[in-house]
């Protein structure tokens, strides 16, 4: 047992509002501690240092604490393209903006990969919770680690970690498969419809990087197709998930491309999903608006990438684009998408779709198109490296790889 006299220097932005010198009785074997009472007066990171002084022997401890404004937080972000020259961007720092507290961040990408690798890291993480959740964190693994293996520039690290965090979000993704067949949001039946199809061209994308159950997959492709009308289409069941724009002739080509894309995407050959694609070329020219053009057009070009059907609905993408300035455009949607997106994530994945589409056709003014679409993607991302919500963030990931394929790195 001894006593040890305990003193702390603090910097100057730190004011002590008792003695900064204390003793302390500390018993033989134990642990005991002393607390110093200290008043921040300025924002920023600032060092204090504490030094014990026993009859027994001495130590010292140096650490720093950042001190964080007593307000909110508000960021402003500007993304986009280096041109020629100069770019020059000006970001207003409000009259009431608390003193010491601003900062600003310059972050400049080398390529369009090294982005890419910015959005993935800001979502990579252990898959948890609902099914969507799951799925929107394997997703970008998925899709990184399959583009860097084509491209032969993943790394051994990388690739351990992706292929962990891609086999626990499998295995939590099979636990939501339910009784009578699909994906539920929590693994209780009914089967859901959109996040099945979703799942599903998940999982098509998935068993390029490593195993995934080919029962598994056949399973979901026949309970996708119980939900098939005689016509060829696909409804969705009433419900407070979805909103009433998914009823009726516009919601059900809607939901018909957006099944007959994960089936084709699957592989899935079968004549139910030539008559989804029937029902979609007979009605794909009653519409304009550009969320459904967009499915239409990747569910036909991915069953065939000539479709005629499908480059039209292409066509007609590019006669509702809407331009942002002379170099990028996108396009927005009213209401929700079939995963509840609505407003500014709503246009990014209406954006994204289109896009996909675009990149798809590989026609020269297809491509011209999609690089102006990608400049509006690009611009969006935000301060965390991510574009919004998850299912933005996975729809512009996958728009963005599919670009680095389609032109390579410009």
């Amino acid at each position: 047992a001894q006593t040890v006299t305990v003193d702390v220097e603090t910097a100057p932005w730190f004011e002590l509002l008792d003695a900064t010198s204390k003793q302390v009785q500390v018993p033989a074997k134990a642990v005991t501690s002393v607390v110093f009472k200290l008043r921040a007066k300025k924002v920023g990171t600032f060092g204090f240092k504490a030094t014990a002084q026993g009859s027994g022997g001495s130590d010292a401890v140096k650490r720093s604490v950042q001190v964080l404004p007593d307000g909110a937080r508000h960021e402003i972000v500007r993304s986009g393209p280096l041109e020629a020259g100069v770019t020059r961007e000006t970001l207003t720092i409000p009259q009431s903006a608390i003193d010491g507290a601003s900062e600003l961040y310059v972050k400049v990408y080398p390529g369009l990969l090294a982005e890419i690798r910015e959005g993935f890291e800001a979502m990579v993480k252990k898959p948890h919770g609902c099914f969507e959740q799951i799925s929107s964190a394997t997703y970008p693994n998925v899709l990184v680690l399959q583009y860097l293996k084509r491209a032969g520039a993943s790394s051994a690290a990388f690739e351990k970690r992706a292929r962990a965090f891609i086999a626990d979000g499998y295995q939590r993704m099979v636990g939501h498969e339910v009784d009578g067949g699909g994906f539920s949001l929590w693994g209780e039946a009914p089967g859901d419809i959109v996040l099945t199809a979703f799942g599903l061209m998940l999982l098509s994308d998935m068993g390029t990087v490593q195993f995934v159950d080919p029962a598994l997959v056949k399973r979901l492709q026949s309970w996708l197709l119980t939900q098939q009308r005689f016509d060829g289409a696909f409804d969705l069941p009433p419900g407070e998930f979805y909103d009433t724009q998914h009823a009726g002739l516009e919601g059900r080509k809607r939901i018909t491309a957006y099944v007959a894309w994960a089936l084709a995407k699957s592989g899935f050959q079968g004549p139910e999903l030539t008559k989804a694609l029937s029902f979609l070329r007979t009605t794909a020219g009653a519409t304009n608006d550009p969320y459904t053009l967009a499915l239409v057009a990747n569910a036909l070009l991915q069953a065939s990438a000539k479709d005629v059907e499908g480059l039209a609905a292409v066509d007609a993408l590019a006669k509702v684009a809407t331009a942002k300035g002379t170099d990028a455009v996108y396009w927005k949607s009213e209401g929700c998408s079939l995963t509840k997106g609505y407003g500014d994530s709503l246009t990014a994945e209406t954006t994204a779709f289109a896009v996909g589409a675009l990149l798809m056709a590989k026609t020269p003014s297809s491509l011209a198109l999609a690089a102006k679409g990608l400049r509006y993607l690009a611009a969006s991302k935000d301060a965390e490296g991510g574009y919004g919500t998850t299912q933005a963030t996975v729809l512009t990931l996958r728009a963005l790889l599919m670009a680095l394929e389609a032109r390579g790195g410009d």
